[in-house]
């Protein structure tokens, strides 16, 4: 049924368009026969509106001997003539715009001709101009014809259409070539500027028109031929054809002026070089014989009396239409070859579609037939196996088509195939593991698989109660040590809680925290941390009691889970063992490895303690531990109690107090030493907490540290301290070099989005990045190595990087080459040392970070003495008391010029928060 459809559907669609070529060759000659028309009218228009204007012109009355008489008895004869051509104009142009694709043509020429036709009315009497006009609608009309004719011979026809199409081009072609013999010839007669233009145009016209005439052998069709000897015969045909052949003869003698190298061209015929001989143009045609007396007429003259002008024009206008008649003639004859050709394709076109439509029925009515006998077999087939689904394993009968058989054997032999696996395992849920049948297996892979299933069967139980174990056992153990995790340690601790409730005994959990163990991670790298992770591990468990638990919570923290204890003394001894065994050196590496240990003993007397909170007690006291240097053991008491208490309060209301606006920030000046230049500021936390007053930075900054509120708070002083400095510059209260410092945490610094957080609020306050300076510790630059990494891609960004407290941490002066910093601050308390090795330590300070490139700034400097033991040092800038206390901005803002120097103000106002110097 596809096959029959494509070939169908191409054999239609070759019809289809055989059909359109048809229809679109009919238009085609319809529009020749149109154009045809409209030009032969407009041809016959021309004679008269040119004879009207001629007679309008006196002058050229005068030049032809045109007597008045004579003059009115034309006129009225004219204006008849002109009448009648211009309605015949009207109805042909008329017609020309209701044919397919003609419209355009036939209302430009109808546009055209009025206005000539309103010129000649009005008294124009530019004959040449009129002349021109008519001839160039002509030629337009002449044109479009042609593109008629082309486009009907360029179409698929049969040969006999093809013939009747040729034969309308040379039809065409012959009534084109006369028409436009007469009114060159008129041109070439007149005494108008251009006569001897038109003379060359209607030799050139002449010798197309015989060209023409002959061609006319070329006719195939009888109806043509006939109409082609008609009128040869005709007395208009014959008498102008002698006229213009004799013409001919006396231009081609007599000789015409050189019109400078070529014959201007209207558009009705080729131009031809001043002075060419027209092919033949001295004989006949040899299709037209002249019928008057050659030898009577004055070949030689170059002008025609006006009397047999007029005769020769209304020949003229009679041998048009004949030709018109001539095309018309042909345009039916092609037009019904055309009309064949189009009945012919349709019949076929009808015949194959029936043909297509026969077939696919046939088709569809044997597939209908075929199904229904299938169906049959089927439909018993699906019952079958409908019952086989609900379990009934009845016998399936082969029948019908082979196919079906087929399909039906093989599902009774899986039928059989169910039975005997029905049977071995009803044998498998009566616990019958020895009946014989499920000795004998089913035919095939399947019945091997079944087989060798019933021999793994008690295996995978097996199997799957010990994966079952082995997932408890990871769900609660850390992979890399074996210990118990942190979701066992805690289900462990509350276990000992409540057997210590119930038997009234201690229990203790030992928070152990590794010392220097990132040190490892970062020297040696993350296997060699493993490696002394798994160590410690096992030298935990040495070294507790029996009975006593070791879990990992994460990272390098351990716990002990302690019960059945007597006093504390006995967990603070347990803690010394720990301590002695975690810092034996490993041999992780190349060189011996050593750590320690912080432990924090968490005690719970009664077994009443919540187990979170015995654990948490436990980490507060190692974090003391590690405070009061490390690798001490501390237990959580009423006064540590106390401070977590404090500490928890402090943290809940600082943020509070960032949540509701009741941080500050002040603004220390920085000054050059050499001039006293306010060089910039570096921005101080402040905060005025309601009912205590001012609370140093030191006490709320390491709370704030504890936990990831320092990042919001850092993020908070950034925008603030920016956002003024970007208020001063709008305000002309600030220079533009003046720059602010703002101290970065280090757990800020390790956060991936701290480069976004700088950029960010240098893009809203809208500075460069320049002016912004980024203090950090020393520490932060040893212990993080993603700080280090953030520093240095802000450095990129344009931000300065100033180490603070330079000094004090571990960074020694040979490491300032590969730091990247811009600025050191020598901490206060080398500033403000009377020592003279300090002295001269602070000098060794400010030549080694020259010689690096980097600038100096003193914190803490209090008074002149120092400050002129800095300047001598070449100390570039320094903050501190002798300069100026921590300002409010307004403050700040009051006791700067325009200058950008600090005013020679009294002493400044007391330190608001109570201390001396930034946090």
């Amino acid at each position: 049924m596809i096959g029959a459809s494509l070939l169908g559907a191409v054999g239609v669609r070759a019809r289809v368009l055989e059909v359109d070529s048809a229809l679109q060759v009919e238009v085609a000659v319809a529009a020749v026969a149109a154009l045809d028309e409209a030009r032969g009218a407009v041809q016959r228009e021309v004679l008269p509106a040119l004879s009207s204007v001629a007679l309008a012109n006196t002058t050229l009355s005068d030049t032809l001997g045109i007597s008045p008489a004579l003059q009115a008895q034309i006129g009225v004869q004219v204006q008849a003539a002109a009448t009648e051509s211009r309605s015949s104009t009207d109805t042909a142009l008329a017609h020309l715009q209701t044919v397919s694709g003609q419209a355009e043509v036939g209302h430009d020429a109808t546009e055209r001709i009025r206005a000539l036709r309103e010129a000649a009315d009005s008294g124009g009497n530019d004959v040449q101009a009129m002349f021109d006009g008519y001839l160039s609608v002509i030629a337009d009309l002449s044109a479009a014809q042609q593109q008629a004719v082309a486009a009907a011979g360029s179409r698929q026809l049969s040969p006999t259409a093809q013939r009747a199409v040729h034969d309308v081009q040379l039809a065409a072609g012959l009534a084109q070539a006369a028409s436009q013999q007469m009114p060159l010839f008129l041109g070439g007669q007149l005494p108008i500027p251009g006569a001897d233009t038109s003379r060359w145009q209607w030799l050139i016209s002449w010798e197309d028109y015989r060209l023409a005439s002959r061609a006319m052998r070329e006719l195939s069709q009888p109806a043509a031929i006939q109409a082609w000897t008609a009128v040869q015969d005709v007395e208009d045909v014959t008498a102008i054809d002698s006229v213009f052949a004799a013409q001919a003869a006396a231009e081609q003698r007599s000789g015409l002026p050189d019109l400078g190298g070529a014959v201007p061209s209207t558009g009705l015929t080729a131009p031809r070089p001043a002075g060419a001989q027209p092919s033949g143009a001295q004989e006949p045609s040899g299709e037209v014989e002249p019928s008057g007396p050659s030898g009577g007429q004055q070949a030689a003259a170059l002008s025609l009396p006006v009397a047999q002008l007029i005769d020769l024009s209304s020949r003229s206008q009679a041998r048009d239409e004949v030709f018109a008649d001539l095309v018309s003639t042909v345009v039916t004859q092609a037009q019904a070859a055309v009309a064949r050709d189009r009945a012919t394709a349709v019949g076929q076109r009808n015949s194959t579609l029936a043909g297509v439509l026969a077939l696919v029925l046939a088709t569809l009515t044997i597939t209908m037939f075929r199904a229904r006998q299938v169906s049959r077999c089927l439909q018993d087939l699906a019952g079958q196996a409908e019952q086989i689904s609900r379990g009934q394993l009845v016998q399936v009968r082969p029948q019908g088509p082979r196919e079906v058989q087929t399909v039906s054997t093989a599902l009774d032999a899986a039928v059989s195939g169910l039975r005997r696996l029905q049977a071995q395992a009803t044998a498998v849920a009566h616990g019958d593991l020895h009946d014989p049948v499920l000795e004998d297996p089913l035919p095939g892979p399947l019945g091997e698989v079944l087989h060798g299933s019933m021999t793994q069967l008690v295996r995978a139980v097996r199997q799957r109660e010990e994966l079952k174990d082995a997932l408890a056992q990871q769900a609660a153990h850390d992979p890399l040590t074996g210990l118990a995790n942190r979701a066992r340690a805690t289900t462990l601790i509350t276990s000992a809680l409540h057997r210590g409730q119930r038997t009234g005994s201690m229990t203790g959990v030992l928070f152990i925290d590794l010392d220097g163990f990132k040190t490892v991670n970062d020297s040696f790298g993350h296997a060699v941390g493993d490696r002394v992770l798994h160590t410690v591990a096992r030298r935990l468990e040495t070294v507790v009691r029996a009975g006593d638990v070791v879990c990992r919570l994460g990272g390098d923290e351990f716990i002990v889970v302690a019960e059945h204890l007597h006093d504390e003394a006995t967990l603070t001894v347990l803690a010394g063992r720990v301590i002695a065994a975690v810092s034996e050196p490993f041999d992780g590496a190349d060189t011996p490895v050593r750590i320690g240990a912080s432990v924090g003993i968490g005690v719970s007397r009664d077994g009443r303690t919540d187990p979170d909170q015995l654990l948490g007690e436990a980490d507060a006291a190692a974090y003391r531990a590690k405070a009061n240097g490390r690798g001490r053991v501390e237990i959580f008491d009423e006064e540590l109690r106390t401070q977590l208490r404090a500490h928890s309060d402090l943290e809940r209301a600082l943020r509070a107090a960032l949540a509701t606006g009741g941080l500050a920030v002040h603004y220390q000046p920085v000054v050059d030493t050499r001039d006293g230049r306010l060089t910039g500021y570096e921005a101080l936390l402040r905060w005025n907490r309601p009912g205590q007053g001012w609370i140093p930075p030191d006490v709320f900054i390491p709370v704030a540290e504890g936990s990831r509120l320092i990042n919001e708070v850092d993020r908070w002083v950034l925008q603030e301290a920016t956002g003024q400095l970007a208020r001063w510059r709008r305000e002309g209260t600030a220079d533009q070099h003046l720059t602010m410092a703002i101290n970065i945490s280090g757990r800020h610094l390790t956060e991936s989005r701290i480069v976004d957080d700088v950029h960010t609020v240098l893009t809203e306050a809208g500075l460069p990045a320049a002016c912004l300076i980024v203090e950090v510790t020393e520490t932060v630059l040893v212990d993080s190595p993603a700080a280090l990494e953030h520093l240095r891609q802000l450095r990129e960004l344009g931000v300065q990087i100033a180490i603070d407290d330079f000094g004090t941490g571990y960074t020694s002066i040979g490491q300032l080459r590969s730091v990247p910093a811009d600025v050191i601050k020598i901490d206060r308390s080398f500033t403000s040392s009377t020592q003279s090795a300090e002295s001269t330590l602070v000098g060794l300070m400010i030549q080694a970070a020259h010689a690096f490139g980097l600038r100096v700034i003193a914190e803490g400097v209090e008074h002149p003495e120092q400050l002129a033991k800095l300047r001598a040092a070449g100390c570039d800038e320094i903050q501190g008391w002798v300069i100026s206390p921590a300002l409010t901005a307004v403050q700040a803002t009051a006791r700067r010029t325009m200058t950008g120097r600090l005013q020679d103000d009294p002493v400044p106002p007391a330190d608001p928060a109570g201390w001396r110097g930034p946090p």
